[in-house]
């Protein structure tokens, strides 16, 4: 068996943002949005540290009502990638 933990992305790993076309604080809709909620990447650093599997999870409303495509939120996922390689 592997020990794993799971994190809600947005509001946990990375900053919600105001829309104001929307009225919402909700996910970001586009790669410029998304930042990284400070100490996220150091807190899944040591989790790996102590054997741990990170598991991110995500539901992505935003898809489903049509406010986001599956492309823009791939794009944004990548970006989270590059953040976590970076930190």
């Amino acid at each position: 068996m592997t020990n794993a933990v799971f994190l809600d992305r947005d509001g946990v790993i990375n900053q919600l943002v105001f829309n104001p076309d929307l009225g919402l604080i909700d996910s970001p809709l586009n790669p410029s949005e998304f930042t990284l909620i400070s100490g996220a990447a150091e807190a899944i650093k040591t989790f790996n540290r102590l054997g741990l599997k990170v598991i991110v999870v995500s539901n992505q409303p935003g898809i489903a009502k049509g406010k986001m495509s599956e492309k823009l939120f791939e794009e944004i996922r990548q970006k989270n990638e590059e953040f976590a390689c970076r930190e």
